[in-house]
């Protein structure tokens, strides 16, 4: 399976297999070596669960014993943790560059003049196939976040987001991942008839990373 395949889903059935999601520093930097596409979300995930257990030492499929003296401190050095990993960028995601930006993801819809919705499934990776993305679209996302066209072709390409975050602490059954290509994601949105007509017009000139 190809890391463009694969869903951050699919690495956690695997952490989960090999029981090895104990949240300290050097399982990440270990299960980050291996799946680098997926920094963002196991940075998240980490600190998320050494948060969680903080609060709660009974989850389930953990072995309380191995994070008897854990403190607050070790979630917030996982929070940074891909500081000390990654010698070169790595992509990220579509709201992280916005994160960035200082701007809201709402902020960044309205100024490019997409549904935040449309917004959020181009950040999920679930427009498919990429070479449909009106490079309109990306030249104007780019300079929305004061980025580079690259970085926003980069954050595009990336594993398709199956499911929240918050709900992968909670379960870690496959999700179905849903894909929509641009014309379905555009004239399923809550776009103006004129929005719409424009974003599709947009395809006519360029789609795709050049």
């Amino acid at each position: 399976m190809t890391r463009f395949s694969q869903t951050f889903d699919d690495i956690l059935a695997i952490m989960v297999e090999e029981g090895d999601v104990v949240p300290n520093h050097e399982v990440l930097v270990a299960w980050i070596a291996r799946y680098p596409a997926f920094t963002d979300e196991l940075t998240d995930y980490f600190a998320a669960l050494a948060f969680q257990l903080e609060e709660d030492s009974d989850i389930p499929h953990l072995d309380a014993e191995h994070f008897a003296n854990l403190a607050v401190s070790e979630a917030m050095n996982l929070l940074h943790a891909r500081d000390s990993v990654q010698k070169v960028e790595q992509p990220v995601r579509l709201s992280r560059l916005v994160e960035r930006a200082g701007l809201s993801e709402e902020d960044v819809a309205h100024k490019v003049g997409i549904t935040l919705d449309i917004f959020l499934k181009l950040d999920r990776c679930r427009i498919d196939p990429i070479g449909g993305i009106p490079r309109l679209l990306v030249e104007t996302l780019a300079a929305t976040v004061q980025g580079s066209i690259r970085q926003v072709w980069a954050a595009l390409s990336l594993p398709r987001v199956a499911s929240s975050r918050s709900g992968l602490l909670r379960s870690h059954k496959r999700a179905e991942v849903r894909a929509e290509t641009w014309e379905e994601a555009v004239q399923g949105s809550s776009l103006s008839e004129q929005e719409k007509a424009r974003w599709l017009r947009a395809t006519r000139e360029g789609t795709g990373p050049p």
